[in-house]
């Protein structure tokens, strides 16, 4: 039902927070590296932040998701993912596939959030290539 949809300002806060989550998380794991005096303000620092951003974002998301139905984000958002068949968590697997084109939509300037626009489930196009949905958590 349309009241059961997530809304797009919902769901934008709650990638934010998970987005905060996941960059903390990757500061704290280059901690030591930062540590011995590496240059973070060049070209090969912002990659490997991104590149470590990226593969933590990869296994929380992936995890949270596929595990709970639901990020730290959406949790405090009232949010959860939902095969969008079997109306329940949705299996690693998708779970894996939806964080996938997620980060590569994140990537290119959230041009995977377009679809929500065009269709009436308000599904991102991670959503519609896992075969999931995002809506509000029930209780």
């Amino acid at each position: 039902e349309d009241e059961d949809l997530a809304p797009l300002g919902t769901r934008f806060n709650a990638a934010a927070l998970d987005l905060i989550i996941g960059a903390a998380s990757s500061l704290i794991l280059l901690a030591p590296l930062m540590l011995s005096g590496g240059n973070w303000f060049s070209i090969a620092g912002l990659l490997a932040f991104a590149v470590t951003c990226s593969i933590v974002m990869f296994i929380y998301l992936t995890t949270a998701v596929g595990f709970f139905g639901q990020t730290l984000g959406m949790k405090l958002f009232q949010l959860e993912v939902l095969d969008i068949e079997e109306e329940e968590y949705p299996s690693l697997h998708q779970a894996a596939v939806n964080t996938s084109v997620y980060l590569v939509s994140l990537a290119f300037g959230g041009l995977g959030l377009i679809p929500v626009l065009f269709n009436d489930e308000k599904r991102a196009a991670p959503d519609l290539l896992s075969g999931t949905i995002v809506v509000r958590e029930e209780y």
